[in-house]
């Protein structure tokens, strides 16, 4: 199962704001040294979809 890089980045950044603690989930070396990569990203390309409005 190829993991949503780009949506976990988005998720990750959003419990960060919102001070909750997530699980990730299994990965390999490789992927996760792509998501650190997407979170370092000062303005990371979120897909609007995946952004809930209050």
């Amino acid at each position: 199962m190829q993991l949503d890089l780009t949506k976990l980045a988005a998720l990750v950044r959003n419990s960060h704001l919102q001070g909750k603690s997530m699980r990730l989930p299994a990965m390999s070396v490789r992927e996760l040294g792509q998501l650190a990569s997407l979170l370092q990203d000062p303005t990371p390309s979120i897909p609007t979809s995946s952004i809930t409005h209050h």
